[in-house]
């Protein structure tokens, strides 16, 4: 899964190195091109964020870096889990947000990808991952007129819908190509020690309140009209520098 960050980040500064999460990573073929961000949320060089001691014997004034032994796994006072948006659902319509070509004989398309290489894709597969696009940005748009603070991102992929907790989904309630999802993360962070550093500003069963069940997005074609319904998840997470 690939994620763009909703006004804060996971990776905050003065948390050094890559983050170990509970999660798995980032899913080039569907993100199309984007890339989780990262922000900036101030220096705390003695917090044991990132392994920081100012009475540090090395020349730098620094620790060397923890070993995976070193690391304090972190004990959350909650359970990892996936639950679908409670708001109403939600219909858009949206124009393609990239250049294609369109080769009528065959029902595909043309794109270029992030890496600079042409791909043939299915007009259905094309519609659908557009339509996730359009969905995503249009729920980031959401979530920033509910000013839900940092440490909540939005992106593209995530679990099946068997991982569902709060309600009874099935795959005849959405309709596109695959079985990606649009995934709203809530983001808990832990120092290298163990302790928790950071978390979102909102409880996550007010997220999954915010949040609609699914999306129907009309994508708006020159060649003609694609429709496709989203589902959209919400996921509870923690991370840690690593």
């Amino acid at each position: 899964m690939y994620r763009r960050t909703l006004l804060g980040t996971v990776g905050t500064a003065g948390v050094a190195g890559c983050l170990t999460s509970d999660t798995e990573g980032s899913d080039d073929d569907v993100s199309d091109g984007h890339n989780e961000s990262s922000g900036d949320a101030g220096d705390s060089p003695d917090n044991g964020i990132d392994g920081r001691d100012s009475d540090s014997d090395d020349e730098d004034g620094r620790e060397p870096p923890k070993t995976d032994e070193e690391f304090e796994t972190p004990d959350p006072d909650f359970e990892t889990i996936h639950k679908i948006g409670e708001a109403e659902p939600i219909a858009i319509e949206a124009k393609p947000d990239r250049e294609y070509e369109y080769i009528e004989a065959e029902e595909t398309v043309r794109i270029q990808d992030s890496r600079g290489e042409t791909r043939e894709l299915s007009f259905d597969e094309w519609g659908t991952r557009q339509a996730l696009s359009a969905a995503e940005s249009h729920v980031i748009s959401l979530l920033e007129d509910e000013d839900v603070g940092s440490m909540i991102d939005v992106g593209i992929g995530g679990p099946g819908l068997s991982e569902v907790s709060n309600k009874d989904v099935d795959e005849s309630d959405f309709d596109r190509e695959g079985e990606s999802s649009i995934v709203v993360s809530h983001t808990t962070l832990y120092t290298q020690t163990g302790e928790k550093h950071d978390e979102p500003a909102i409880g996550f069963e007010y997220l999954v309140e915010l949040i609609p069940t699914k999306i129907e997005v009309t994508m708006l074609f020159d060649e003609r009209e694609y429709t496709a319904v989203l589902p959209v998840l919400c996921h509870r997470e923690w991370a840690q520098p690593h």
